[in-house]
């Protein structure tokens, strides 16, 4: 009997060799040859035997490897090797000929790579969008120029602004590109609106004139047409010709002919193309006998109907082209782009370009006059239209988070000297959305084989990374539940049929919409995957089998449906790898977290702890047990008993504590609740905060948790004081990852840190300890009114203020100084007034 690993090296010696005949047939290739390796050829070679070499073969080919053809002899091709050859995604796997595979191939003999990748980029049309919102407008644009014999006339119809000269252009590049006109070939610009107040001066703009044709018209002159001959003519705001000129182009579309204005007898010949453009509807403003001779019309959209990455391509470019044009690198905040990422433009690409350059010679003008070190755009310095936008920032955050990094802080250096663009990642995200945990089982299989981990090891960690990426991108959702936004990111027929399939395995309704979130875009990047004929193959389909039984019926299920949908075929494999997921995202994962309970000594010391943290992280985690001091013990524990069964999710319970009775609570709790549990002293509301946020980890078990805390305690206990302030950093995080869902285009970080000094300074001032209710108040409250004030809302003035003479609202205006410097503001007298009550009835200090 065979060994296994004989077994494995027979079949890669198979493959190899056949990668090497692969190569060494495709280099004669040609559409009469039948192309493919035939059984005999690797037997011969290889030494194996008929039999095991058909065997191997067939592996290869149910393994994805291998391309099989029919007829006689069966011949064979290594997939690889003919994929980069072509450079086609070849889906199948089986043909019934060597025509079959040809077509699919459909590659002329004498297209090496290079011309291929040569094709493409000649193919592009040099648009931002070409792809996107504009996909069937270039499309239609490629097949008006190439069509025999000098292209079709055209009319693009579109809003002022939403650069249809542009687009003429491009058609003008790309005739030229195809050889359909020569590089010498004019492209002739002639905007009608500029003589629509002169018909006969337009129409001998347009066509010429001789002499004597009208008063002034002293000698002949050459017209647009006879200028634009051999090439195109574009003709903008083209419903201001009058009827007369349309008849006239009517005429030289229809014969290919013309004459100057004055000329009665001798005809011009034309060989022109016309592209004509218009903000009008045409059938209203044109003649329809001159209509109906321009076989093609191109609609081009408004900007507020182009998707947000095209967008911030948009808004890149001017940036760059203005940085070119002033031969400096411009630094701009991530709130300028939000803003013009949002803003109302009604003029368009256009507007959009002039409110650009509007900015950027303001802060030009600030680099040159203040002789600053680099030139910087911010906020401040938009004017109030474009920041109005960021209004709409908390409407839309969930339909641009998909380009855009909207929590990076970095801010966006523009070089168009040198064409580039710094921190570009941080500027346009990459797709978090596309998010596959088969790569996390590729990758982590190889890595940890390598390390000579056993399959049952390699098994454990590849389920602990699934949970983590599971864990990772349900955690991204925290802040909503509107469908609607599910609906923008994936498929509203996949999550239905996840959402039914689910609920009907665990006999639940909306358990959970984030991981049905999870599952249903793991379904989308299936369905991606498998139409590039990337497939896998499950390794241990016999224990999932006897495991998973449930869930894989109902991945069946799910691809059954998902294949009739999709008209696709999907393997059976990735059921296995669909159950598995199932398994571990709605068993393992979501329902198994640390419960916490505070108990705390008070009236409602421990309900305001756990209130600031739930509402701070938008979870209902924690639970509150508050005691008074008369209370006695064995009542206080009988309610923590209650609250520990209740919330215990089979990983244990963490109790944080004040002091006294509650410490010994964890060994009576665990000894009557059979349920284990640890108890922390020196609770504090960051204790709190960050005990809610790892224990909503499902990762983390009781220990880890404990553990973990107990580190951040010793280390408040080792800070040092600095002027009677603690200095609490590891919390920091929590506050400005809030802070950032929160605000609705501030940066979260930046806002921290400088009202974070403003904080120490007042309180020093003030000989206040900062603690965390403080903080989380302060910042929160100082954050908002910061977007306010930018934003100009106006608030309703007191009438009596007198706050001005207290030491408190003296010490409060100075330390603001930097603030209303650092973003560009003048806070109001009203809002001082609000941020003097926060301190005075947070302190006690009211006099």
């Amino acid at each position: 009997m065979e060994k296994r690993g004989e077994i494995v090296k027979r079949k890669e010696k198979v493959y190899y060799l056949l990668k090497e005949l692969t190569l060494e047939k495709l280099e004669l290739f040609s559409e009469e040859e039948v192309i493919g390796i035939d059984t005999s050829t690797l037997e011969e070679k290889l030494k194996l035997g008929r039999n095991n070499v058909s065997k191997e073969l067939n592996e290869l080919v149910s393994e994805n490897k291998v391309l099989k053809i029919k007829g006689k002899p069966v011949l064979y091709l290594a997939k690889e090797i003919v994929e980069e050859k072509f450079l086609k995604k070849i889906h199948n796997n089986i043909f019934e000929s060597c025509k079959k595979l040809k077509d699919i191939l459909n590659v002329e003999k004498d297209d090496s790579i290079e011309e291929i990748i040569e094709k493409e980029e000649k193919n592009n049309f040099g648009l931002i969008g070409e792809k996107g919102s504009l996909k069937i407008a270039v499309d239609q644009a490629k097949a008006a120029v190439i069509y025999p014999p000098k292209g079709l006339h055209t009319l693009i119809i579109g809003p002022t602004g939403v650069g249809k000269s542009t687009f003429a252009e491009a058609m003008y590049k790309y005739s030229i590109e195809k050889k359909v006109l020569s590089e010498e070939a004019p492209f002739v610009v002639f905007n009608c609106a500029d003589y629509t107040e002169n018909k006969q001066l337009l129409l001998s703009q347009l066509f010429g004139y001789v002499k004597g044709a009208f008063t002034g018209a002293d000698r002949d002159k050459v017209g647009l047409v006879e200028k634009a001959n051999n090439g195109i003519l574009f003709l903008d705001e083209v419903h201001r010709l009058p009827a007369e000129g349309q008849e006239m182009l009517f005429y030289l579309i229809d014969k290919g002919i013309y004459r100057r204005l004055g000329e009665t007898t001798a005809n011009k010949q034309s060989n022109v193309m016309l592209i004509l453009a218009t903000t009008e509807k045409p059938e209203e403003i044109m003649l329809q006998t001159f209509l109906r001779r321009i076989p093609v019309m191109i609609k081009l959209p408004p900007l507020k109907e182009r998707n947000e990455e095209e967008k911030i391509e948009l808004i890149q470019n001017f940036f760059l082209e203005e940085s070119k044009r002033i031969k400096e690198p411009i630094v701009v905040s991530k709130e300028v782009i939000k803003a013009f990422l949002l803003y109302n433009c009604p003029g368009n690409i256009g507007q959009l370009k002039s409110d650009i350059q509007l900015v950027c010679a303001k802060a030009f003008l600030e680099y040159m006059s203040y002789k600053k070190t680099k030139m910087e755009i911010k906020i401040n310095q938009l004017t109030s239209n474009i920041r109005e936008g960021l209004l709409e920032l908390k409407d839309k955050r969930l339909e641009i988070i998909k380009d855009f990094d909207m929590l990076s802080k970095e801010n966006i250096v523009f070089d168009g000297v040198n064409q580039k663009i710094g921190n570009r990642n941080n500027l346009l995200g990459e797709n978090k959305y596309n998010l596959d945990f088969y790569e996390i089982i590729k990758n982590a299989w190889q890595e940890l084989s390598d390390k000579g981990y056993s399959e049952l090891q390699i098994k454990e960690e590849i389920e602990k990374r699934i949970q983590k990426y599971s864990y990772n991108l349900i955690n991204r959702y925290t802040f909503t539940q509107d469908e609607t936004f599910y609906n923008q990111i994936v498929n509203i027929s996949i999550l239905e049929i996840v959402e039914e399939s689910i609920n009907k395995l665990y006999k639940i309704v909306n358990k959970n919409n984030r991981m049905l979130l999870v599952l249903s875009l793991h379904i989308q990047h299936l369905i991606e995957r498998i139409k590039e004929g990337n497939c896998l193959k499950h390794p241990e389909k016999n224990i999932i089998e006897m495991e998973r039984t449930q869930e894989l019926k109902i991945s069946r299920e799910i691809l059954e449906k998902i294949q009739e949908i999709y008209n696709i075929k999907i393997p059976e494999d990735e059921a296995y790898y669909l159950a598995t997921f199932i398994y571990l995202l709605y068993n393992k994962s979501s329902n198994k977290r640390v419960g916490v309970l505070v108990i705390m000594h008070g009236e409602s010391t421990a309900t305001s702890m756990t209130n600031v943290a739930n509402e701070l992280l938008k979870v209902n985690h924690a639970k509150a047990l508050d005691m008074s001091l008369n209370e006695k013990v064995q009542d206080v524990l009988n309610k923590a008993i209650d609250i520990v069964k209740e919330i215990d999710e089979g990983k244990g319970v963490l109790i944080l504590g004040d002091m006294g009775s509650t410490l010994n609570f964890s060994d009576m709790i665990t000894e009557r609740t059979g349920i284990k549990t640890k108890v922390i002293e020196m609770t504090s509301t960051s204790i709190v905060i960050e005990a809610t946020r790892k224990a909503m980890n499902p990762e983390i078990d009781l220990e880890e948790l404990y553990h973990g805390l107990l580190d951040i305690i010793i280390e408040i206990l080792n800070d040092k004081y600095k002027s009677g302030i603690k200095t609490i950093r590891y919390f920091d995080n929590i506050l400005i990852e809030n802070l950032n869902k929160t605000l609705i285009f501030l940066n979260g970080e930046k806002a921290y840190k400088i009202l974070n000094q403003v904080l120490e300074k007042i309180c020093k001032a003030e000989n206040k300890i900062i603690d965390d209710a403080i903080i989380v108040k302060f910042i929160y409250h100082c954050s908002c009114m910061i977007e306010r004030v930018i934003l100009t809302e106006k608030r309703e003035e007191k009438k009596v203020n007198k706050k001005k003479e207290e030491n408190i609202y003296q010490i409060i205006r100075k330390e603001f100084k930097v603030v209303e410097e650092i973003f560009g503001i003048k806070i109001p007298e009203i809002e001082y007034d609000d941020i003097v009550d926060l301190f005075k009835i947070h302190f006690d200090t009211q006099k």
